[in-house]
């Protein structure tokens, strides 16, 4: 059981990135062919690639988005077909922050919680202001409402892997002095609020989980 959300089995199709998304964002055939067969299988939950949930948050070409209300009847194309199945399916939800080559994906620049290069990139990203991590809060709720709509039985949040949220759990790129940054729990303040938003907009109807290296006492409940 996930809250709610009873399940056959304990097997779980972790997320993989699919890159079979249309150029802006829309689910495809190609991608609801990549699914099917791992529902076919009788896998018990399916969790998606991760989805980008604004535009300044994509980190790949043909990467899934949820940034918008178009973009939910194709998502809902995607959780009919594997619930008819049986499988359940989550939404993993994401924002790339400074791992992204921008210009690969539209993007005049690049965003984190500091101005710390990504070596491998090479992308020096700007430090977020506090506004703007309110509107990406805000946009995981969003995102997030989407996808329940569109049929998703659950919500991941990606807080690993060296994206937005990790960038802010992580002293090397987190350098910030306000209350984003310091103490684990300071630094852990963007997923909670991210936690919490979904939460507040979602309720039971969709769990939601995050996939983080922090400790569970940092994140809350």
């Amino acid at each position: 059981n996930i809250g709610q959300l009873a399940l056959s089995g304990r097997l779980i199709k972790t997320a993989t990135a699919e890159t079979r998304a249309s150029e802006d964002g829309f689910v495809t055939p190609e991608v609801i062919d990549f699914y099917r067969p791992v529902a076919q299988g009788g896998t018990p939950l399916i969790i998606t690639g991760n989805i980008y949930i604004s535009r300044d948050g994509k980190s790949t070409p043909r990467q899934i988005g949820a940034d918008d209300d178009d973009k939910v009847p194709g998502l809902t194309q995607l959780t009919t077909a594997v619930h008819a199945h049986g499988s359940k399916i989550f939404a993993q939800l994401n924002h790339c922050g400074r791992q992204v080559l921008p210009r690969s994906v539209g993007l005049s620049e690049a965003v984190s919680a500091s101005a710390v290069t990504d070596l491998a990139a090479g992308t020096r990203p700007r430090a977020l202001r506090k506004d703007e991590i309110d509107r990406i809060v805000r946009q995981y709720a969003d995102a997030a409402e989407r996808c329940c709509r569109a049929g998703f039985d659950g919500i991941q949040i990606h807080a690993a892997h060296g994206y937005l949220i990790s960038q802010f759990l992580t002293p090397h790129t987190n350098r910030r002095t306000d209350e984003y940054g310091g103490s684990l729990e300071r630094r852990a303040t963007l997923l909670q609020e991210v936690v919490r938003a979904i939460k507040a907009r979602v309720g039971s109807a969709c769990p939601t989980t995050s996939s983080s290296n922090a400790p569970a006492s940092a994140i809350g409940s």
